[in-house]
């Protein structure tokens, strides 16, 4: 096994030698429709603008440079027997102020996957998570003080 591994090895590292060296010539696409010298334009290119790096860390850098989302409580005023849909109730935003997506749970089970309806007046407690797309979370307690209608 060493030794065919010995003779063909050379021979197979030649061969994929001389196929990358055809494809540089006659500009064969090999990336979205791309040619070898196309791409290696547009890495030195990038280069030279300095939008590459060779500190791996620093995408981590920017991650954690972002804050987490944040999530609040409408302030609005709530009236027993209206339909509020999460997003509106608790309003949350990602670190660029883009609206997200919230799911709440009440302590007092009003069911609901996106909404909630409150039955009638009085002070309900919620437990809710926003998430951004980076996978940033904040959690937060609500209580959400419903009125009479008038």
């Amino acid at each position: 096994m060493k030794e065919l591994l010995n003779q063909y090895g050379g021979m197979a590292i030649s061969s994929m030698m001389v196929i990358f060296l055809i494809a540089l010539l006659i500009k064969l696409p090999l990336y979205q429709g791309k040619s070898l010298q196309m791409l290696t334009g547009e890495i030195l290119k990038m280069e030279q603008q300095g939008k590459l790096t060779d500190d791996p860390r620093e995408g981590y850098v920017q991650y954690k440079s972002v804050s987490n989302p944040t999530v609040s409580l409408t302030k609005s005023t709530i009236y027993a027997g209206t339909t509020w849909y999460y997003s509106n109730l608790f309003p949350a935003r990602d670190a660029f102020g883009k609206p997200i997506q919230v799911t709440a749970v009440s302590r007092e089970n009003l069911s609901g996957t996106d909404r909630v309806v409150f039955p009638r007046a009085g002070i309900y407690h919620f437990e809710v998570v926003a998430k951004d797309a980076m996978g940033r979370e904040t959690r937060g307690s609500f209580q959400v003080p419903v009125l009479q209608m008038p």
